[in-house]
């Protein structure tokens, strides 16, 4: 993890919706027909991740900013999940993504699970790259579709 980079749990609901903001509006550009998310829904989303039972959300800072979001949760089959991995457009390329993803990993073994998972959005062709890059593969299930636009199950196994 790059020295200037920190990451913390929190419930700072805040602090969480800046780089989350921020990273959807520049990924996201041109590809919904409706309107982002304000503020508000946004603060929304992470209340009802942080109430999901076994969920933890991580912030990671850049020079004391918020930088990047990241949340797991293991499922009742014991399956980790990670959610929401978003990086600020002004701290991408300094390796806040990745140690956001090294953490969400170490946080998913610590709770004895043996693979992580996530959905991703199929036109979110740089997310994609960096997963592939880190080891994750896309299993071959249907796409799902809970926002109009499909996404794709990826896994990793954490042994």
């Amino acid at each position: 993890m790059p020295a200037e980079v920190s990451i913390d749990l929190t419930d700072d609901v805040e602090a969480l919706i800046v780089p989350h903001r921020e990273a959807m509006l520049k990924a996201y550009q041109g590809l919904f027909t409706t309107p982002f998310p304000d503020d508000d829904t946004l603060r929304g989303e992470w209340r009802t991740v942080l109430a999901t039972r076994d969920a933890r959300a991580y912030l990671a800072r850049l020079a004391g900013r918020p930088a990047g979001t990241v949340s797991t949760f293991v499922d009742a089959g014991g399956n980790g999940w990670i959610q929401k991995l978003y990086v600020h457009p002004d701290a991408q390329h300094r390796g806040v993504g990745r140690a956001l993803h090294d953490r969400m990993l170490d946080d998913l073994r610590e709770r004895g699970c043996h693979e992580a998972n996530l959905w991703v959005l199929a036109a979110n062709s740089s997310a994609i790259r960096h997963y592939r890059r880190w080891g994750w593969q896309r299993l071959d299930s249907p796409p799902y579709a809970p926002h109009g636009l499909p996404e794709w199950r990826f896994v990793l196994p954490l042994g």
